[in-house]
């Protein structure tokens, strides 16, 4: 007869479980706001993106005398389906630019 190798019982296999259960919802939403944060900061990097486009148009079609607005009071919208970017558009002084993009 085998006394020294019993295993684990459904018990303690029961317990872990739910420690590992307990766990992961603690971990779970800080994840998801590291993901909103991550949106966030495309969108912006984007926007900036879109308005230095911008900016060096303005340059080229008139020099160096050229008033250029600003980022401040910027707003920026997009649609994110998990990491895919469904819209997105980015309004600064008086011009609006969007860009559709396609999920893969």
């Amino acid at each position: 007869m085998r006394t020294g190798n019993r295993g684990f019982t459904v018990i303690e296999l029961l317990i872990v479980f739910a420690v590992i259960a307990i766990l992961a919802m603690l971990v779970i939403p800080k994840f998801i706001g590291y993901v909103q944060l991550a949106h966030e900061a495309t969108d912006q990097a984007n926007c900036r993106t879109m308005y230095s486009v911008y900016a060096l148009d303005l340059y080229n079609a008139n020099g160096e005398d050229v008033d250029v607005p600003t980022l401040e009071g910027s707003v920026i919208e997009a649609t994110h389906l998990g990491t895919e970017i469904l819209t997105f558009q980015c309004a600064f002084g008086s011009k609006i630019y969007a860009a559709p993009f396609t999920a893969k």
